[in-house]
């Protein structure tokens, strides 16, 4: 293969040199090349070092090619032959803490001391978020006049659950400029831009359309506000801005559907939602502490402790058991097993049989003076602690041949 490479290169450079010569055409025919008479003629000195050198440089392309070809069984053997186990060792890196559960957190009643700064309308305080009485009563009112709301109970449940949420994630977000970008929307409505706008760029609630557009039935899951706010207002009129768990609201009254029954009814509405935290995640996250009970909730008085949801209410203390009362119980049983084993035992002959009977007479008798005893003063209210009595013994097994006692009738 080399002799041959070279032997082509060597023709091609011959032919190329002689064209280059200046060998004379034929008679009657032009040259076919011009020399250039500023361009030096080579000298064969020149061409045979110049073919040398070829010859050179093909003679290492051709080494190379063999070597690639006896090693290229060998490198596609490595390439798809199964590779070994490779082990490698394991920074173990810094010891990383498991979440730990979320915390929850149950309401109780303010001390009077906590109640002496606060206002006389106060109904709770949640995450030092103070709550009025009047938002309570203004959602109760409206529950009460809305059919299939449940009862006092259960009406109370549900207000109490959406204002303990909205001000746990208000208190979440003390600086969200919600106010103020709210105030701004607001304006830019009353000055003539559709609501419709505001929904696409700033926001609206779970499940409305992307122009705000949204239809409220009676128990929405949406909330009470937001149903108290679309049953009470007029048709095409707008409500002033109102706080959710999610921002801050404002609604647009489109119109209302009566129902088969009242029920059934429901409103047509746009709706911008201001929300308190542009940030998604943590605005969820918010709601999340809120709605699992990791909030805290102190209470003015009682009656708005027992009303709260069950995730709320302080884990109501079992009654304690009476100790003496239980105990005597357990001293009468133990004394009938005493005179059952009395009766089984007083006519056997044997000594140890004797012997036996007199310590469970004896048991008899201290345990009756103990329970005589402990009934006085349970009877006085007074109960106290009975002294030990002696565990019962049980009957002696008889020896084989011996005569077996005989109960007496």
């Amino acid at each position: 293969m080399d002799v041959r490479l070279v032997l082509a290169s060597l023709l091609f450079l011959s032919v190329t040199a002689t064209a280059q010569g200046g060998d004379p055409a034929p008679a009657g025919q032009a040259p076919a090349t011009t020399q250039d008479p500023d361009k030096p003629v080579p000298q064969p000195a020149d061409i045979l070092g110049e073919l040398t050198r070829e010859k050179e440089r093909l003679q290492q392309e051709i080494d190379y090619a063999k070597t690639r070809a006896k090693g290229a069984k060998t490198m596609l053997a490595e390439k798809l032959g199964r590779r070994g186990q490779s082990f490698h060792s394991i920074d173990a890196g810094t010891n990383i803490v498991a979440p730990t559960a979320p915390v929850m957190r149950k309401a109780r009643l303010l001390t009077q001391q906590e109640l002496d700064n606060q206002p006389d309308d106060l109904l709770m305080i949640v995450n030092g978020q103070a709550v009025r009485r009047g938002a309570f009563d203004e959602l109760m009112s409206y529950l009460s006049t809305s059919p299939s709301s449940g009862d006092d109970s259960q009406r109370a449940q549900r207000v109490l659950f959406e204002l303990i949420r909205t001000q746990a994630v208000v208190a979440a977000f003390p600086e969200n400029g919600a106010d103020g970008q709210v105030g701004d929307v607001l304006g830019q409505i009353e000055s003539g831009k559709p609501i419709q706008d505001f929904a696409k760029s700033v926001g609206t609630v779970q499940g409305a359309q992307e122009d705000g557009s949204v239809e409220i039935t009676r128990n929405t899951f949406l909330g009470v506000k937001i149903e108290q706010v679309a049953f009470t207002l007029e048709d095409g009129k707008r409500s002033r801005p109102f706080r959710t768990p999610g921002g801050i609201v404002i609604l647009q009254k489109d119109s209302m559907e009566k129902g088969a029954s009242p029920e059934l009814d429901k409103v047509k509405a746009h709706i911008v939602q201001v929300p308190w935290q542009a940030d998604p995640v943590s605005l969820q996250k918010a709601q999340a502490a809120a709605a699992t009970g990791q909030v805290e909730v102190l209470v003015r008085e009682q009656a708005v402790l027992d009303a709260l949801p069950g995730l709320y209410k302080p884990t109501p203390v079992a009654p304690m058991q009476d100790s003496a009362g239980q105990e005597l119980v357990m001293m009468q049983r133990t004394l009938a097993k005493i005179e059952e084993t009395i009766a089984q035992t007083q006519d056997a002959a044997s000594p140890d049989s004797k012997s036996q009977l007199e310590q469970l007479i004896r048991q008899r008798d201290q345990l009756k003076a103990a329970i005589a005893e402990m009934s006085a003063k349970e009877k006085e209210g007074d109960a106290v602690q009975p002294k030990p009595v002696p565990a019962p013994q049980k009957p002696i097994p008889q020896k084989p041949g011996q005569d077996a006692p005989v109960k007496k009738q």
